[in-house]
């Protein structure tokens, strides 16, 4: 990885500090940015987006070990969440570079678009936003509180580091990136590091204390190199193929906490994962938005209610009234309108077509209509005259 030399830095890192602060768990933070980046990356948008999750052995640890040679130090000086010190790392020195936890997804974009920090304000998914998400110029709508959340993969990893690689839909090209967020700009010797590194062949021989705006954007840049890629490919077992759009993740020393009151220790199986996925986004998986597959156990929209009723049997009665709502014949569908409390007549409760397309048009054209429908099913009460 590359270093740059931090100027005007704060005394932490924003995004890390605005997820300390969060009453929310690394490991939810994770997965919930993960797959809703995920789900409005979409690409077709009649078929759901499918996730792979797996945990991998590195055999040639010296490869990963010279990716993080000038990094480590960093993160050492740091300061983890929750206080600790960052010395006191959850894997020890002979573990940071045994395992890494793959996620693959397909039919997504990729993370397609711009790498220049000069030109970072989409707020879709796009290389440059997630890249450098924390310092976007400005926080347009759809991407977050400045794209701070793109931090959260960064946040479950023991080295603070991602590495990825993802083939655009926009180009049809193959781009290989990773970064590590620092807790903060920290100080070796006379000189004050930026709190991110990235994955660059493009450092060059420039001296850190004189890189002007082009020598940054060429360590910023994806790497495209064929064989490197194929290294990549190759070390952290991606199984992305030509055609396959999507970003696939290595996350580097993966760590897990259950909740925030919970110590955060080693992620030992992917599988750890399941129950929090389906919790968080069992709504996305009945409705076929999302499909995953942890160690090669499908959870998709016809075997989810049989992973809930396994992981969480006391909310039995939840679940059976989601699948209710899932299979609900939307012929039987009865519209009310909102005010029905108030009709002394029955007929008078009903939306008619003319109420209907007024409120479809006002929905698709304007701010003021936030719906949900909700099925109810309704007993005739006994001896009543009214169907």
């Amino acid at each position: 990885e590359t270093l740059l030399k931090g100027i005007g830095q704060d005394d932490k890192n924003p995004a890390i500090a605005a997820f300390e602060s969060d009453h929310t768990s690394v490991t939810e933070i994770f997965i919930r940015e993960l797959i809703q980046n995920s789900i409005d990356a979409r690409l077709h948008r009649d078929k759901p987006v499918k996730l792979k999750f797996k945990m991998i052995e590195h055999k040639d640890e010296s490869f990963i070990k010279d990716i993080y040679k000038e990094t480590l130090p960093l993160i050492k000086q740091g300061s983890s969440l929750r206080n600790a010190k960052r010395s006191d790392l959850v894997h020890k020195d002979n573990e940071l570079y045994k395992t890494s936890l793959i996620i693959e997804e397909y039919n997504t974009i990729g993370l397609n678009g711009n790498f220049y920090t000069r030109l970072n304000n989409d707020p879709e998914a796009h290389y440059s936003n997630f890249m450098f998400g924390v310092n976007r110029q400005t926080k347009d709508e759809g991407g977050g509180s400045a794209g701070v959340g793109k931090i959260a993969m960064n946040l479950s990893s023991g080295l603070r580091s991602i590495v990825f690689l993802t083939h655009r839909s926009e180009d049809d090209e193959f781009w290989v990136s990773g970064k590590t967020a620092f807790d903060k700009a920290h100080t070796i010797g006379t000189t004050t590091f930026s709190d991110t590194g990235y994955l660059s062949l493009n450092d060059g021989s420039h001296n850190i204390d004189n890189l002007d705006s082009n020598d940054e954007d060429r360590i910023l840049s994806p790497i495209k190199d064929k064989n490197y890629i194929k290294q990549i490919k190759s070390e952290f077992k991606f199984s992305r193929d030509i055609g396959q759009y999507g970003t696939s993740w290595a996350i580097l020393a993966p760590i897990y906490q259950s909740n925030k009151n919970e110590a955060i220790t080693k992620l030992d199986d992917a599988e750890q994962l399941i129950e929090m996925i389906i919790k968080e986004y069992f709504w996305a998986i009945s409705d076929r938005y999302l499909e995953i597959d942890v160690n090669g156990t499908e959870i998709n929209s016809e075997t989810i209610w049989n992973h809930l009723e396994s992981k969480f049997p006391d909310k039995k009665s939840t679940w059976d009234f989601f699948l209710g709502i899932t299979t609900f014949n939307d012929d039987d569908l009865v519209r009310l309108k909102s005010d029905w409390r108030n009709s002394n007549n029955l007929n008078d409760c009903f939306i008619d077509d003319a109420c209907k397309e007024d409120a479809f048009k006002k929905f698709d054209e304007t701010d003021d209509v936030i719906g949900f429908e909700v099925p109810i099913p309704v007993k005739p009460l006994v001896g009543h005259k009214e169907n």
